[in-house]
């Protein structure tokens, strides 16, 4: 999974399981933790923009695995 969402130009959420969160963002079935937030602030990073959420509801689950990526992929 980790490879899918690295990948530039493809659908990152297909065959993807997810609900929403209580603001409506994705929260993958299979994700050790999620963070939902809400734009505080946008700021000008260079080639790159730096945004700042406020949290608004987080989560965890046990026993899920993490996502990890390294290089080209695990």
């Amino acid at each position: 999974m980790a490879g899918q969402f690295a990948r530039s130009g493809t659908d990152k959420f297909a065959g993807v399981d997810y609900c929403p969160s209580p603001l409506g963002n994705p929260v993958l079935d299979q994700a050790l933790a999620w963070v939902d937030c809400e734009l505080h602030e946008e700021n000008d990073g260079g080639d790159h923009t730096i945004v700042v959420g406020a949290v608004r509801a987080l989560g965890a689950r046990e026993g899920a695995k993490p996502l990890l990526f390294f290089k080209d992929g695990i």
